[in-house]
């Protein structure tokens, strides 16, 4: 390698998340330095801010420009169970999810799908006239308005097992830092090599939009922004061509 090298780099990336200080992520605590989670085949771009001083010594205009790295965006990031847990908190209490189905009346009653309800509502088959009910136990209605063999259409709330399903608040956690490991290709007057980075402090925040589609897994993008208790001292930060 040679004062006049020419340097290349590109292309997808992998991602280590490192814990920057001891925290709790989810329901699991990290020491300063551990591992999180491993983002692969992703694309980023990096940012720099600038701040610029003018200042007159002895009747000379001089200035200082001080570029310095400002922020990291990694873009479509699967929504994975680590990566929701990072832009979305747990929900501590269990979580109700609405369900909709037509039952069919058997000696008076009809048998929900699950043993408590909450905010139950039944209706004839075309949805257009409410059933009063005497009683609701368990997964049994009964009403003297029920014809067996005849369906009813029933909304209802159920509380998710814990154990089978994870709920997450749609408001976002706050987290300490975060430290950043990132491969990727790149090479030396054009031989094959690799590219390091290294981000030693940031702050996550999200870009936080989930569409439905048929596009099929949802993606997130993941802005850092990077800190440095002094903005002129950055050398925790680098990179490493090889």
């Amino acid at each position: 390698m040679d004062f006049n090298s020419i340097f290349k780099y590109g292309g997808k990336v992998d991602v280590l998340i490192r814990s920057a200080v001891p925290q709790n992520i989810g329901d699991k605590s990290f020491g300063a330095g551990e591992p999180y989670t491993l983002i692969k085949n992703t694309t980023l771009n990096f940012s720099y801010g600038q701040s610029d001083k003018q200042v007159s010594k002895l009747g000379t205009l001089l200035y200082d420009n001080n570029n310095y790295p400002d922020s990291i965006t990694l873009h479509a990031v699967p929504l994975t169970e680590k990566i929701s847990k990072l832009i979305f908190k747990e929900c501590d209490e269990a979580a109700l999810k609405s369900y909709t189905e037509y039952f069919t009346a058997q000696d008076g009653k009809i048998y929900l799908h699950h043993p408590e309800a909450f905010n139950l509502y039944v209706y004839n088959e075309d949805g257009s006239t409410m059933i009063g009910f005497a009683e609701h136990s368990e997964n049994e209605v009964t009403s003297d308005n029920f014809i067996d063999g005849n369906k009813y259409l029933c909304f209802y709330e159920y509380a998710v097992d814990p154990d089978m399903s994870k709920s997450f608040n749609l408001d976002t956690p706050d987290f300490g830092y975060f430290t950043l490991n990132i491969w990727g290709e790149g090479n030396t007057d054009d031989n094959g090599g690799s590219i390091y980075l290294k981000l030693d402090k940031c702050s996550l925040k999200t870009g936080k939009e989930l569409y439905f589609d048929n596009a099929g897994s949802n993606t997130v993008n993941l802005t850092f922004k990077i800190v440095s208790d002094d903005s002129r001292k950055y050398d925790k930060n680098y990179f490493i061509i090889e």
